[in-house]
Order: structure tokens, then sequence, then C-alpha cells
């Protein structure tokens, strides 16, 4: 039996919980992937550290131990008060016991977790409003690839398009489910973001507006897919009218969404921006 899961029994039992389904409480009992995850951060004594999801506090001991100064934020009210206790005469460990989706995140410069899964998406989305130097964290292999999948494959989303968009992305290795306890049915990947430094050529704002709508329907035409969405809010006399100018406005009008990179989407969203500030309909991209 290895030495991390007898850790993390005995985590649980301190803590007086049984794993959670519904809080994706599967924790990371293999030595070597952790020593791993926390290469990958190359980290050193003046790096600040925010970790979301605590969990039994095996991540969070390895990195109190390289990292100047950690963070955890931990939503298991139970394992929030064990990981207090564990980590009391730390010095360099502060555990905030909370929601990660609602909470301020403190500064921080790398990100590194084990993220509970069923956050993942929001998770991922809000670092991205944060200024950082590199995240490492631990997903669900499936959502990885899509992190990562460019246009005209099956996994290519709006998470894809918004994270490339912003970010560097790679997967570093593909983990076992069987290093987890208990065991998920299916295996997980460690995946490290690195936001670009350059400035971004469009508002992120309207990127993201823009992306969300598109990739709501992404087989259809990029045309077809804008023009459903206003038509909705558009009064019906305006929409023929509408519609001509719309498309003529867009150089990808008769691309389909799944078939656009990054720099088609800014190019996108560039054009219908511009469109909509001529036609005075800015406020309807919302």
């Amino acid at each position: 039996m290895s030495e991390l899961i007898i850790k993390t029994r005995d985590a649980l039992i301190q803590a007086g919980i049984s794993p959670k389904k519904s809080l994706s409480q599967n924790f990371l009992i293999n030595k070597d992937v952790l020593i791993r995850q926390i290469g990958y951060a190359k980290l050193t004594e003046e790096d600040v550290v925010l970790e979301i999801g605590g969990g039994t506090g095996v991540l969070t001991e390895e990195l109190a131990k390289s990292a100047g100064t950690v963070y955890s934020i931990e939503y298991d009210r139970n394992l929030a008060k064990y990981l207090t206790r564990k980590f009391h005469s730390h010095d360099n460990v502060t555990i905030i016991s909370g929601d990660a989706l609602k909470l301020d995140f403190p500064k921080a410069n790398k990100f590194i977790a084990n993220l509970p899964y069923h956050i993942s998406s929001p998770i991922t989305f809000k670092i991205l409003d944060y200024d950082f130097e590199l995240a490492v964290f631990m997903y669900q292999y499936e959502f990885a690839q899509r992190m990562v999948a460019k246009p005209r494959t099956d996994d290519y989303s709006r998470l894809s398009a918004n994270l490339q968009f912003q970010a560097e992305v790679e997967i570093l290795e593909r983990v076992p489910r069987n290093y987890f306890f208990p065991m998920p049915k299916v295996d997980s990947a460690l995946v490290q973001i690195k936001p670009k430094k350059e400035e971004l050529p469009i508002s992120k704002k309207y990127y993201r507006l823009t992306s969300r709508v598109l990739f709501n329907t992404k087989n259809k035409l990029v045309c077809s897919v804008l023009y459903d969405y206003f038509k909705k809010i558009i009064p019906k006399e305006e929409r023929f009218a509408f519609k001509k100018q719309l498309d003529n406005s867009l150089s990808f009008a008769n691309s389909r969404v799944r078939e656009l990179s990054v720099d088609d989407l800014v190019v996108t969203t560039g054009e219908l921006m511009e469109f909509l500030q001529a036609t005075k309909k800015l406020d309807l991209l919302k």
C-alpha cells in the first residue's frame, strides 16, 4: 500500500468524512506524479502559489517545501478545518475555507492544483481574469483534450478557443485513473497553462461574447448562427436588411464555426464589433 493512500485515508478519518462524489473528491495517491507536478512549476522561494481544492493536504505539504507562500482554498468545511489544524505551525501556508468560484483569489503568481473536476470549466475561465505566470492543473483527460483541441476536430469548443486566445496550453502527461482514491471512471491529465505575454489583439470581453454565441451551434455557418442570435432581439421589419449587412461585413460568414481558428475568431469579433457599432447595436451583444 502506497504512502499517500495511507496518508489520505488517515486524513479522511481525522476530518471525519468519506469522499463525496458530488464534490469530485478523488485524491491523488501516486507520489511520483505529485513530485512531477511540482517539478513542472519550477517553484522557488520567491513564488506565491494558489492551490484550489486543498483536499487532504498532500499537495499543500509538498508545495510548502518549495514555495515562499502557499494559499490553499478548500470548499469542504471539515477538510478545511483539518487542513487548518495540520498546517497551523507552517508560517508560509494559509488555508482559506470557502467556494473558489465565489471568492476573490489572493495575489499569486502560480496556480497549482488537483482541481475538483466538476468546477474545471468555470475555474479555468476564472483564472484567465487574473494576472499569473503559470498554472499546472490536474483535469479529467477528456477535458484536457478539449483544452488543446484544434479547429475542425470534434473536441474543438468554446473552451479551446477562449483558452488558446489568452494562453499557451500543453498536456504534460496522462495520469491513470488507478492513481486516485477513490478510483474515478476516467483517466486524468496534468495540464500547463501559460498566459500569453503580448497584449491581446482585441477586447477579451467581446471575444468571449462572440465565441459564446458562435459555439452554441458550432457545426452551422457563422452567418446563420449570428443571425439566429440577433433576430430574436431585432424588430421583424429590420431583419432582412440587418442580415444582408451582417453577411457582407464578415470575412468568414460562410465558414462553419468549428473551422475557425483563434485568429479567425479575432477577425470575426473585430468585424462584428465594427458592424454593430456602425448600426448602433453593440449593446445587443451580451
